[in-house]
Parts: C-alpha cells; sequence; structure tokens
C-alpha cells in the first residue's frame, strides 16, 4: 500500500535531504455501511453564477454553454482522483444531475426527505453534491522594483461548495468550499505569448477545482522532506558517501556502530539518521524508536518536532489502513 518516491539532495554544510511521498488520510470518512455513492450536480443555473462583469457581453444562451463547460469539467476532474483511489466506494459511484432553480449562493441544503427520496430513487447510501459554484476572471500584473511590467496574467478564482448527505440524516453529514485561483500569463518580459482560449482558461480552472475536492475525499500523496546529518565528523561524512550513491544498508551499519563506538553528539546524530531510515521503510515504530534514542543521548534540535510528526503518521497510518479496508 505505501510505495515510496525517494530522491536525494547533497546539501552543503552538516546535513543533506531525502525528499520523499507520504500517504495522508481521507479528510470525509464514511460509515461502513456505506458502499454506493450518488455524485449529484444540485448548482443552479443562473446568471448570479458569474461576477457581472465576467456577463456583461454574453448572452443567456452563451451563458448557459460556459455553465455546461464549467460543470462538466468539475465533475471530470473530480473523477479522475476519484478513480485512482483503492477506497471501492469510490469505484463505481452514480452520476445524477438535479439543478436547483433558486438564487445562487442561498445554503438551502436537501431535507431529510429529499435525502431518503432519492437514496430510494438510486439505491445508494450517501449523496456527494455540488450545490453551487462561483467563478470570477480577471487579470493580474507584475511589476518590477522599477514598475517595468515583467508579467500580465488572466487570473480565475472558482468557489465551490460541496455537502455529503447520509440516509436519515436530517442535516448535511460533511459540508466542504474550496477555492481554487489560477494564473494564465499571457506577457512576459516584452513579450507576448502564445495566447490560451477562454474555453481552455476555463477548462482548466473547473477541473482543478474537480481534483482539489477529489483531494478532500482519498488519501493523498504528499511530498515531505527529512534531514540527514552528515556533519563535520568522519564517520558521518563516511555514511553520506553511502546514502549518495544509494548504499543505505551500508550507511544504516556505520551508524548502528557509532551508536556506542562514537561520543553522545555523534551516537545522537546516528540515531536520529537510523530513524529516517526506518521512516523510509515505512517502520514508524522503529523510526520512533530510534528518534527517542536520539534525544535521550544528547541530541534533540530537530529529534522532538520529528517524533511529533511519526507519532501522528502512525495514527494516519492506522485510519489509512482502516479507509481502504486493507
Amino acid at each position: 500500500m505505501f510505495i515510496w518516491i525517494s530522491l536525494l539532495s547533497g546539501c552543503s554544510g552538516i546535513y543533506s535531504t531525502v525528499s520523499f511521498e507520504i500517504l495522508e488520510p481521507a479528510t470525509v470518512v464514511f460509515p461502513e455501511s456505506v458502499s454506493q455513492i450518488v455524485i449529484m450536480n444540485r448548482s443552479p443555473v443562473s446568471l448570479d453564477l458569474f461576477q457581472e462583469e465576467d456577463v456583461r457581453n454574453l448572452t443567456r444562451d452563451q451563458l448557459l454553454i460556459v455553465d455546461t463547460l464549467i460543470s462538466a469539467s468539475i465533475f471530470r476532474g473530480l473523477n479522475e482522483v476519484l478513480s485512482t483511489s483503492e477506497i471501492k466506494t469510490f469505484k463505481n459511484p452514480l452520476w445524477i444531475s438535479r439543478r436547483r432553480s433558486d438564487t445562487t449562493g442561498l445554503n438551502i441544503p436537501l431535507t431529510k426527505r429529499e435525502v431518503n427520496n432519492i437514496m430510494m430513487e438510486y439505491d445508494c447510501d450517501a449523496i456527494i453534491s455540488m450545490e453551487y459554484y462561483n467563478l470570477d476572471v480577471g487579470e493580474f500584473m507584475e511589476y518590477s522594483s522599477e514598475l517595468e511590467i515583467l508579467g500580465m496574467y488572466y487570473v480565475t478564482t472558482n468557489r465551490i461548495k460541496w455537502a455529503v448527505y447520509l440516509i436519515n440524516h436530517p442535516r448535511p453529514f460533511d459540508e466542504y468550499t474550496t477555492r481554487d485561483t489560477l494564473y494564465f500569463q499571457y506577457y512576459s518580459n516584452g513579450n507576448f505569448l502564445e495566447p490560451i482560449s477562454s474555453v481552455e482558461i476555463i477548462r482548466q480552472t473547473a477541473m482543478e477545482s474537480g481534483r482539489s475536492f477529489g483531494n478532500y475525499l482519498i488519501p493523498t500523496w504528499t511530498p515531505i522532506t527529512r534531514i540527514l546529518y552528515k556533519g563535520k565528523e568522519k564517520e558521518l561524512k563516511e555514511t553520506n558517501r553511502y546514502t549518495d550513491a544509494g548504499k543505505w544498508d551500508k550507511a544504516y551499519e556505520s551508524w548502528n556502530r557509532l551508536l556506542v563506538g562514537a561520543d553522545s553528539v555523534v551516537a545522537a546524530k546516528a540515531a536520529y539518521n537510523m530513524a529516517v531510515y526506518h521512516e523510509l521503510e515505512d517502520d514508524l515504530t522503529g523510526a520512533i524508536k530510534f528518534v527517542k534514542l536520539s534525544e535521550a543521548l544528547n541530541f534533540t534540535e530537530l529529534a522532538e518536532s520529528f517524533k511529533e510528526d511519526l507519532e501522528i503518521r502512525l495514527l494516519n497510518k492506522q485510519q489509512i489502513i482502516e479507509q481502504l479496508g486493507h
């Protein structure tokens, strides 16, 4: 389940860094009883969806076309994320449209009766609903210290209100608002760049909004960076050469010897490095053991915050296992 993508990069000074990705749990955890989900577009079709200055030169028919482009792209981005998830609940969701007719922006959730009727109609256990969205398009200029224009950008902001409903609940199980802002440069250092069509700008913005909410629903990979101590000591510098060459087992053997054959500061740094090694191996219990040893030996500059991160990761790991079902 845990696939590590690691990259070692050297740094001058007393340490180097190793970067990799960790899997973090989904923010929303559905009850075990949920097996079939409906994903619904409930956002109203209204001129109020767009900022006034954005719609001044568009007819209603044109606005409806834009609305269709936005809605379809949001759900395409959401499906792109959910389809990659190992959570079986998201494998085959039902996609439906129940557009509202009220004024955009009003927080009018589904009633308990409406939720239960939809669930009976589609034989589902939960509803993920896009309640409404607002799209804003503007421009941004980047200036130098001499007030020279360095860059010009189109700026799009998409704000979406989502709600999650469960059967027999009198109010939404979860509510979440995404706000995604994208910049599209069309002028740089005196030169106009190849133009981006307005359709493509809207499509990319809407898809990013869908992906953003998808990453709220499922466990996601997040990049982090850890420090490896190489120090001024000859023994630690030697282990740094091993890690640079990808010979982590040899580095670990050297760190292990330093635990008993070096002064307390060097031993503490070696223990810290061993904790990083165990984290890379997804052995969080072992990593916590060695970071605590690093603290006990002498060296606590970074060990305390590292230990806290590891303890949170250990709790998250159990939550991820429960979410993925294995």
